[in-house]
């Protein structure tokens, strides 16, 4: 330090390299403090010192946390994971601890729903295999009864126990490697009304919504032409007497395309729209099993659109009808 200021003037002569800071009396006395500039130059280094020293706990806090919450945050992706379907999502043990065991014994859950659903979707299927020779030699006795009422009778049971065997199957082979959506280029307007033509006959029918006809669609149309089957033969079946026809349109987005089911039926409650994907659900259970029930179709339905990947939206109210909607992606095929 040269120079120390005092009102304008310069104390000279200060040589030594240290900070002088000046406090005044009451008297007008200068009383003047120094330390060396040595000191403070290490200032900086010293307080980063003393800084890192202070946060290395913290850095070894939150890595030491991160290790524990690891096989928690692995455990939690499983449950999401199994939550959403994929039952063949594994947890990777890492640990041997309690932690690893619980990873283990997740593992293990997994395993057994995975091989129990298995299971049953093999019996499902080795059964319905089992009806079709059966069904088939009843419809051929039938053609020698006499009593054509009865025939008839008769028939109507048959061909309902047949479809609930073509439902089954088409359902359990959905889950196999096998039966995977064939897909091809489809015009959708042409198909919604084949749809219609075929099973849009009884009151009170069904309209397609005029639309683009140049809308093409990548679709299996067995399976496809069987959801929407479904879903617009439960439309007639629970419309109102004398309701306007169902109504079918389609809209199309950047990239699906929403195909709709509108009734004007006699609704549902929406305690049980959650419950109507489930198979064989009845809303009044001790009614007939004509009436209040929803079989496999739209089990059916939700399963073949996901094979597609794509979603079904269902909105209701009582009294006043249903509105289905089955988003599909248009694959680039729309022209």
């Amino acid at each position: 330090m040269e120079n120390i200021s005092k009102r304008g003037r310069d104390i000279q002569g200060y040589r030594d390299r240290k900070l002088y800071v000046g406090f005044s009396d009451e008297r007008g006395y200068f009383v003047f403090y120094g330390n060396p500039l040595f000191n403070i130059e290490r200032l900086p280094v010293v307080l980063g010192t003393f800084l890192l020293i202070g946060s290395l706990p913290l850095i070894i806090t939150f890595f030491v946390i991160r290790m524990l919450l690891l096989p928690l945050k692995r455990l939690e992706q499983g449950v999401s994971e199994l939550n959403a379907g994929n039952l063949s999502f594994r947890v990777s043990p890492v640990r041997d601890d309690e932690l690893g065991a619980l990873a283990k014994a997740f593992n293990h859950m997994a395993e057994q729903i995975q091989q129990m659903i298995s299971d049953k979707e093999q019996l499902i299927l080795d059964v319905s295999h089992e009806l079709k020779t059966p069904i088939t030699r009843i419809k051929l006795s039938l053609e020698f009864l006499e009593n054509e009422a009865l025939r008839k009778s008769l028939e109507e049971d048959v061909d309902e126990m047949d479809l609930k065997v073509q439902e089954l199957l088409t359902s359990a082979r959905l889950n196999t490697p096998y039966g995977s959506p064939k897909r091809e280029k489809t015009e959708l307007a042409a198909f919604l009304l084949w749809i219609i033509g075929q099973y849009g006959k009884d009151p009170p029918g069904a309209v397609l919504l005029p639309g683009d006809p140049a809308v093409f669609v990548e679709v299996d149309q067995g399976l496809f032409q069987t959801a929407c089957k479904n879903v617009l033969e439960n439309a007639i079946r629970y419309s109102r007497p004398n309701a306007p026809p169902v109504e079918l349109w389609y809209e199309v987005g950047a990239s699906f395309v929403e195909i709709s089911f509108r009734d004007h039926g006699v609704g549902i409650a929406s305690e049980h729209l959650d419950r109507v994907f489930e198979p064989f659900y009845r809303v009044d259970r001790s009614r007939d099993r004509r009436a209040g029930g929803y079989g496999l179709g739209f089990y059916l339905v939700k399963k073949i659109v996901t094979a597609h990947d794509g979603t079904v939206l269902i909105e209701s109210e009582v009294g006043k009808g249903t509105l289905v909607t089955i988003r599909i992606p248009r694959n680039n095929s729309s022209n």
